[in-house]
């Protein structure tokens, strides 16, 4: 049976939950007129489309991509831009092609924004056909990839593809596959500097956490953006790699991830090991005993951060970002800590005390206040 022949299980349905979030929150960005980020067009590139649909009749990457066009147009109608939006579905099985034009065609909106193109081709070989026009400065794109194996996602196709200005990507990997076969040639060839002994004494539950650090060292520090998704589908581990070059796209990916997973926005299972946390000078402890979790060691890296580089709110919507933090979930913490008066936030103009709650973590923002220990 093929696997598109297949229902669709509750990690597949996870995964593309998290495609739809995020093709939801991408598209206002250059399709709403008041939203300043001018493009010319819009390029949807799913490279590892499939047939559109499992056998069951869910939709896959390409229907849902549709479904969010047709929607943010139908609600929007009166801010929508007069950008074109250009649709580019691949699969080198050609009857899978056949099928998702079916699919979409019964599907499709009266009106003719969108433009669809249709190949069957090698991967690696469209990506550099379709270069020159993602790397247009004028264009935003964003890119899907979908694929079955580990061949053709590398680090490099990602360093070149981020080589194209406004440009999103979202990955899917097989992450234990690399832990479990790194030593086979089909793998090793493709990761050849990861040491496996390394890899192996990685904890399982966290490997697509490690291999998404890999990708971002393969990237070079500081050249882009990438935050990871794991998803549990038996005794595998699969996951989502996001990468961008722009911290807006970042926010909103993990802003989808947070609604997800509201314990650590990582994963869809249990990834962090949560031990007994004790403050000293707390009282006894078992008095006070608190679970020590991602987000309870994210409060205590923001104060130290605050501690030692008093920054503005620009810089901490930075910090919060890279940390794997979403907006919202970061100003949770943030009021959290004013509350208990660890921290206090200055307005950056007159030295005087800010408005409690305002903290300015926001990609259009100007440094207004700055965070200092109380």
């Amino acid at each position: 049976m093929k696997f598109h022949d297949k229902s669709s299980d509750e990690s597949t349905k996870v995964k593309l939950a998290v495609f739809q979030g995020y093709i939801r929150a991408w598209l206002p960005v250059f399709l709403t007129s008041s939203k300043g980020v001018k493009v010319k067009s819009v390029n949807i590139f799913d490279f590892f489309s499939g047939p559109g649909e499992d056998s069951d009749g869910n939709p896959g990457s390409p229907l849902i991509i549709q479904d969010e066009i047709h929607n943010y147009c139908k609600i929007n109608s009166n801010l929508r831009n007069d950008v074109p939006v250009n649709l580019i579905f691949n699969d080198i099985k050609k009857e899978n092609i056949e099928k998702l034009k079916i699919a979409l065609d019964m599907n499709m909106c009266e009106k003719s924004c969108c433009n669809y193109s249709f190949f069957s081709e090698d991967f690696t070989k469209l990506v550099q056909e379709w270069l020159p026009e993602m790397k247009k400065y004028n264009n935003a794109n964003l890119v899907i990839m979908d694929q079955f194996g580990l061949k053709s996602v590398t680090p490099t196709i990602i360093k070149e593809l981020l080589t194209c200005g406004k440009t999103d990507i979202l990955f899917f990997i097989s992450s234990s596959y690399i832990r479990r076969f790194i030593q086979e040639d089909v793998i090793k060839e493709k990761f050849n500097d990861i040491d496996p002994s390394q890899i192996k004494n990685i904890e399982y539950k966290t490997i697509h956490e490690y291999i998404c650090e890999y990708y971002k060292n393969k990237l070079s520090e500081g050249y882009a953006f990438l935050a990871p998704f794991s998803i549990k589908k038996k005794a595998n581990i699969y996951g989502i790699i996001f990468a961008s070059k722009n911290l807006l796209g970042l926010e909103k990916f993990l802003e989808v991830c947070w609604k997800i997973d509201g314990k650590t926005g990582q994963a869809n299972y249990s990834i962090e090991n949560e031990y007994m946390w004790h403050e000293a000078g707390q009282g006894d402890l078992f008095e006070d005993d608190t679970r020590f979790t991602k987000i309870k060691d994210f409060e205590i890296k923001t104060i130290d951060y605050i501690r030692t580089s008093h920054p503005n709110n620009k810089q901490m919507y930075k910090f919060c970002l890279e940390s794997g933090f979403s907006i919202p979930k970061a100003n949770e913490i943030l009021r959290k800590i004013q509350t208990d008066e660890v921290i206090k936030v200055i307005n950056i103009f007159d030295n005087s005390s800010a408005r409690k709650g305002a903290f300015f973590l926001n990609n259009n923002s100007d440094a207004k206040v700055r965070f200092e220990i109380s």
